[in-house]
């Protein structure tokens, strides 16, 4: 007895379907581990790191993700730089036009309690 060979059917979806799904999956993938490493930095409290990651972790909508990491760049980028402005303030750096505005006001107070100024004193 032969066997017949049955005849070709036509493709289906589903082949595609499963690589966008895939697709789909791994783009989450990717957007929940890249919130969880912008959310390691120093600037993010331990508790809101953890609501945070809970919260990623429970999303399924991609484009939500995607605003979340909009917004947490904006937060990011806001508190490093509120950080960096706490940390020049603290060293007593700060713009050149205040620590001119600093060193006048020492030259003046000098003065004052002395006679003499800064350029008297050093000839």
């Amino acid at each position: 007895m032969e066997k017949s060979i049955a005849a070709a059917s036509a493709p289906t979806l589903a082949p595609t379907f499963r690589v966008q799904t895939l697709a789909v999956h791994l783009g989450l993938a990717l957007l929940r581990v890249h919130l969880s490493e912008l959310l390691r930095d120093a600037v993010f409290a331990e508790d809101e790191r953890l609501r945070a990651n809970d919260a990623i972790y429970q999303m399924e909508d991609t484009k939500r993700l995607q605003v979340w990491q909009r917004n947490v760049n904006r937060v990011l980028y806001e508190r490093q730089l509120a950080q960096a402005v706490i940390n020049r303030e603290q060293r007593g750096r700060t713009s050149d036009y205040a620590g001119a505005v600093t060193a006048a006001g020492q030259e003046a107070a000098f003065t004052a309690e002395t006679g003499l100024s800064y350029a008297e004193l050093l000839r």
